[in-house]
């Protein structure tokens, strides 16, 4: 079914607890995984991070307007970060910056300022395996597939569904319960697919099941 995905192979995954870094909050982030800035990366709690993967935090310093100085990246409760996932802050024109953003669609030019936005991941999402996301905000209860690309500051809501190998456009937004696939991504309507009200229930559940399962296997 739609709740179904891929990415959520953490509950049987193979591995040996001395592979990864058990933090206070009882996250696991295995010793292969790479934290960028980790100084203004938060996991909240019991969530996994595995190997390979790589986030980033917040590099860029706070504009000269003093914008910017609490920026983080902040991954929710029970989350699953799977291999070789990259996980980059969003970014927008520097508010130093001259330039009009309204009327410049190349905003991601190497040759100009970028502001490093804040990155909230919601509780009880699953990243597949290979995907890369610059994406500003993903919600509660995501499901993102493997080999998927999150464009800059695309915004995906409470309870989606993001197939393997989709392309979501930058500043797509996807709205609660939708399901998405395809390069560039498309909303799928309800007479093609839709994730049904109880995800919002099913994924926590799953999610949580997950890391027991995983933590377990660890023995942790």
């Amino acid at each position: 079914g739609s709740g179904e995905s891929s990415s959520d192979a953490d509950a049987a995954a193979p591995g040996r607890v001395e592979d990864y870094i058990q933090t206070a909050s009882q996250c696991y982030v295995s010793r292969k995984a790479t934290l960028h800035h980790a100084g203004s990366i938060e996991l909240r709690g019991k969530s996994i991070v595995e190997s390979g993967a790589s986030i980033h935090g917040i590099s860029s310093p706070p504009s000269s307007s003093g914008t910017g100085r609490s920026r983080k990246v902040r991954i929710g409760r029970y989350c699953y970060i799977g291999p070789n996932v990259t996980l980059r802050p969003a970014t927008m024109p520097s508010a130093d910056n001259d330039v009009d953003d309204d009327n410049n669609s190349n905003d991601n030019s190497d040759d100009k300022p970028r502001q490093e936005m804040s990155l909230i991941v919601g509780a009880n999402t699953s990243i597949g395996e290979g995907t890369t996301s610059q994406a500003s905000a993903i919600g509660s209860s995501v499901i993102v597939g493997r080999g998927c690309t999150l464009g800059n500051r695309c915004v995906l809501k409470d309870c989606v569904l993001v197939e393997d190998g989709t392309v979501v456009p930058s500043d797509m937004v996807v709205p609660p319960f939708a399901v998405v696939r395809g390069d560039p991504a498309r909303i799928l309507d309800a007479d093609d697919d839709v994730l049904p009200e109880s995800a919002a229930v099913a994924i926590p559940e799953e999610r949580v099941a997950a890391f027991g399962a995983f933590a377990s296997s660890l023995g942790g």
